[in-house]
């Protein structure tokens, strides 16, 4: 549903990487006869001793974290309870802790947890609804998210569509995409293909690379002067480059052509980075364009990238 773990602490706080072992070669340091450091095993040496001191700083902040959250830190309980999100066993209880001391994110983390039981559903989509009234965003998105699946809850369009744009007025960006194309599409309401650009628009000024690839995909569909292209096509270059495997796809297939209707090389690079960014029709197009008899001419059309 959501990348809960990006709601916990900082990433000064998160678990550290496992410590570096030494080879069995770098044991005979010990030795009687030293051995000559040569600079790989140097290397390797202040590698395996910045590991062993960051695992023991991570064990240290474990620990304060623990004592604070057994001291009744609603704030630690939920920060160390992120940080072992990969642990369940152990995340959960500290997680019930924070939302049972009263922190709203506490339980919009525990709902996300939850979310992945589908015992626990019913729960989870609780939370979200109490923490939603009380105007936190990512809960109002998760509750969005599962109305629009019909995930723990009733498939109900029109609630999806309400609580996007509700994420999205407490400043969830993100959902403001999920709210554009809603509104662009008419799902759980009327139309409104004004306000989804300026949505769209909004998301992307805030960072968010969805929200220039929407703005990208609407802009090329509806330009009316090369300006007004060129100004679609930069929103999809920015998104490529930001792994937005769609706007890659588009960016590609709207590139102007070479002569008897080729793809540049830019053209062709951009589709294969949505295909190596996981979109199955991009490889399909490329697969298409590598084969002898291949008509790039054929590949133009406006249904390629849709």
């Amino acid at each position: 549903m959501m990348a809960w773990g990006l709601l916990g602490p900082c990433s000064a706080c998160t678990a550290a990487p496992s410590a570096r072992r030494l080879s069995a070669s770098d044991a005979s340091e010990g030795s009687a006869v030293a051995q000559p450091v040569v600079p790989a095993r140097a290397e390797a040496q202040a590698q395996a001793a910045q590991g062993r001191r960051e695992s023991s700083a991570n064990a240290s902040k474990e620990a304060l974290y623990q004592r604070g959250c057994d001291l009744g830190s609603a704030l630690s309980c939920n920060d160390l309870g992120v940080s072992l999100e990969r642990e369940r066993a152990r995340s959960r209880p500290l997680l019930e802790r924070a939302c049972s001391l009263g922190l709203q994110r506490g339980c919009v983390n525990l709902a996300g947890l939850l979310m992945e039981d589908e015992a626990e559903l019913p729960r989870a989509v609780s939370l979200l609804d109490h923490a939603c009234a009380l105007r936190d965003p990512l809960a109002c998105s998760g509750i969005a998210d599962a109305a629009y699946a019909g995930h723990g809850t009733t498939r109900d369009l029109t609630r999806a569509a309400k609580n996007y744009d509700r994420a999205c007025e407490l400043g969830h960006f993100t959902a403001c995409v999920s709210a554009g194309w809603m509104l662009d599409s008419g799902e759980g309401g009327a139309q409104d293909a004004r306000r989804a650009v300026e949505l769209f628009r909004l998301a992307c000024e805030r960072g968010v690379a969805a929200g220039c690839t929407a703005l990208g995909l609407k802009g090329v569909e509806s330009a009316t002067s090369q300006a007004e292209f060129d100004l679609a096509m930069g929103y999809l270059k920015t998104s490529c480059e930001h792994e937005q495997a769609l706007a890659c796809l588009v960016l590609g297939v709207k590139m102007p052509r070479e002569g008897g209707g080729r793809f540049s090389a830019s053209a062709r690079a951009a589709v294969d980075r949505a295909c190596q960014l996981g979109l199955p029709r991009a490889c399909e197009l490329a697969h298409r364009l590598d084969a002898p008899d291949g008509n790039p001419a054929d590949s133009s059309g406006p249904n390629e990238a849709e």
